[in-house]
């Protein structure tokens, strides 16, 4: 889905189009990163993508990798009431790691 890789700003004529991904990338690892990656994921889709509806986000730590959350993205397109999930890796980086 080009909304969640597209960042706030990146569009000319509609500066607010995107998901705001990177404001996570030096928050710590844990629940509150998976919490926050939920949210900001399923209010871009909510704004901007008005087709779809019954979004179902979860978020949750890689267990080999603790840079990097594993995202799907589970939802419904309104009109043909047709399913379907898209995932994705969101590379999250504690802020200790990053001097």
């Amino acid at each position: 889905m080009t909304l969640l890789s597209t960042r706030p700003g990146a569009r000319v004529m509609r500066p607010e189009y995107g998901c705001d991904l990177d404001a996570l990338t030096f928050a710590s690892a844990g629940p509150t990163l998976e919490m926050l990656a939920e949210l900001v994921i399923r209010k871009a889709i909510e704004r901007f993508a008005p087709r779809v509806a019954r979004v179902k986000v979860h978020a949750s730590a890689d267990p080999e990798d603790a840079a990097r959350l594993f995202v799907s993205v589970d939802y419904t397109i309104r009109r043909q009431q047709t399913r379907d999930r898209i995932a994705l890796v969101v590379p999250a980086l504690e802020m200790s790691e990053a001097g």
